[in-house]
């Protein structure tokens, strides 16, 4: 159990704010950055590389994550030049990442026909390696710390998030997309069948982190949309993903503890089932793709929080003035919570001087009754 005085203000204010309970403060937070990005940062400010970006900006929420893939060995060299490697990922994927680009290319899917997934295998969820050995997160390279270590370097400051994946995450890594669409239509129950499979596995792997006294929300990784609309129809989303997400949503909301789903793209024409399923925040709900917060709170009231919202790619990259305007409209969505601002994996094409300006006008603004917020005028 967090101990320490902040950690315990932040795990109150996270969860007020989730719970729509009107929080000292809006939260602070960001959960994912490019390599490139925190590079750029540490470089313009002049920092130590041991800089810790969410210690610097004493954020609210900090992401701790196991080895949540299939396979736990989930990075076995197959070839490697001072260019490029190419290796097998933890999905069974086999991906090149050339050093030169932030993210591999998948090569060969673990999958070759759908008539197969039900050859795959998870490997067991609750395999201690998952929690004490370093680990790569799902089809990257670069290792990142144990679980258990992560969780000891934040837990006194931070109210602290595990992750998990959804079925349908789980399908693209494996199969692709182009296989999966096809499935989508010529194999549904296969589909259907297999995402089930997936959902047990992820929700244990889930269980273990919210039985964790240090863990106190999860989130669960599905990306279903883009720029328009959903990869697929609602329909084929309901009959083949939706049962394995109600069943992973309804296990672990039995922890009394926070449960968001991330989806990038805009999933709105599916938002009531989401709601149905019993999610309670939805992440990163991307501007750029048509999500407004503002008319959502407006729309939905107490029944959905929301996280991000702030158009990293477009305002963060944009002038100071651009960044203020949307930050004051986007804050009226955080009248007594249900909203904590912040950006969609923030690009390195947003500079540091600009997200630093953000971040210290949020730490200002978060101060004011949000309810009357686009009253208020303030100086850049």
């Amino acid at each position: 159990m967090a101990t320490g005085i902040k950690a315990k203000k932040k795990i109150k204010r996270v969860r007020d704010s989730i719970f729509f309970n009107n929080p000292d403060l809006v939260p602070i937070q960001d959960l994912f950055f490019w390599e490139r990005f925190i590079e750029n940062w540490k470089k313009y400010f002049k920092l130590d590389n041991s800089t810790d970006i969410f210690k610097y900006y004493d954020f609210d929420i900090v992401v701790c994550t196991p080895n949540i893939d299939p396979i736990i060995n989930n990075v076995q060299e197959i070839e490697k030049t001072e260019n490029y490697v190419i290796y097998k990922g933890g999905f069974g994927s086999t991906l090149k990442l050339d050093f030169s680009q932030p993210i591999p290319n998948f090569i060969r899917y673990a999958v070759k026909d759908i008539k197969e997934l039900e050859k795959f295998r998870f490997e067991d969820p609750n395999d201690r390696r998952r929690f004490i050995d370093s680990f790569a997160v799902p089809d990257q390279y670069n290792l990142e710390k144990p679980f258990f270590e992560q969780i000891d370097n934040y837990k006194d400051d931070f109210c602290i998030f595990g992750n998990i994946c959804e079925a349908r995450e789980t399908v693209w890594r494996v199969l692709g997309m182009e296989k999966e669409f096809i499935a989508i239509v010529d194999c549904p129950d296969e589909l259907k069948r297999f995402a089930l499979r997936a959902a047990e596995f992820n929700i244990e792997l889930g269980k273990r982190q919210l039985e964790n006294e240090n863990i106190e929300g999860i989130i669960v990784y599905g990306d279903i949309g883009y720029a328009n609309g959903l990869m697929m129809s609602p329909g084929s989303w309901k009959e083949i993903y939706y049962p394995s997400l109600k069943k992973i949503c309804s296990e672990l909301k039995k922890y009394n503890k926070p449960v968001i789903y991330h989806t990038d793209g805009n999933y709105l024409e599916v938002i009531e089932d989401l709601i149905e399923i019993g999610f309670d925040a939805l992440h990163p709900n991307e501007a750029k793709a048509g999500i407004d917060v503002v008319k959502l709170r407006q729309k939905y009231n107490n029944r959905m929080a929301y996280l991000g919202n702030i158009d990293a790619a477009n305002v963060l990259s944009g002038s100071k003035e651009d960044i203020k305007r949307e930050l004051i409209y986007k804050l009226r969505a955080a009248n007594n919570g249900g909203y904590m601002p912040g950006g969609d994996d923030i690009p390195p094409s947003v500079s540091p001087e600009n997200y630093d300006y953000y971040i210290n006008l949020l730490k200002k603004l978060r101060k004011f009754n949000m309810k009357d917020i686009s009253n208020y005028k303030f100086s850049s």
